[in-house]
């Protein structure tokens, strides 16, 4: 959703973070482990520009990751109405990062999933798996797999590989 920052930097240094993120790719274990200067922040900032917001990088918007025609612009307005019915039904209030960014996004929709595989209430918990299916299941695989196959950064690496192994645990 963002650029790597001192708040988020903590949170994946949490050793029970870091482990999950070393297990997946060593290197990034050693990347997150990194003296965070200046330097570091600056890089990091390169790197999810180059993968995020140049062109030719990798969009997080699932009408990318679509077949291009008809049916990329089908998808994204099939996602658009799922995030708007479940958001009328659902209290769900979306974090700063999240209220201005396009519902199709791949952070969005991967944090609806979330709050809704965590809900307390079973019927609202009984909505992730079909959520899930509506508007991500037909472009995830794609996106991680640009994801987990870039060449800028360890870190966005294990994070494709991570969205890929929950896709999977999740279409099992």
């Amino acid at each position: 959703m963002e650029e790597l920052n001192s708040e988020l930097i903590g949170i994946l240094q949490a050793p029970e973070v870091h482990a999950v993120f070393a297990q997946v790719n060593p290197a990034c274990a050693d990347y997150l482990s990194q003296a965070w200067d200046a330097k570091a922040y600056e890089q990091a900032a390169v790197d999810y520009c180059e993968l995020f917001i140049l062109p030719k990088g990798i969009s997080p918007m699932a009408g990318a990751w679509y077949d291009k025609g008809a049916g990329a612009e089908a998808a994204s307005i099939k996602i658009q109405q799922a995030v708007g019915m479940l958001r009328s039904s659902v209290d769900l209030a979306l974090p700063q990062p999240f209220q201005q960014t396009p519902a199709e996004h791949a952070g969005v929709l991967l944090f609806i999933c979330g709050r809704l595989f965590a809900a307390d209430d079973q019927e609202i918990q009984g909505r992730g798996l079909p959520f899930f299916h509506v508007t991500t299941s037909t472009w995830l695989q794609a996106f991680s797999k640009a994801l987990s196959g870039n060449r800028v950064s360890p870190f966005y690496q294990a994070v494709g590989t991570l969205v890929e192994n929950t896709r999977l645990a999740l279409e099992a």
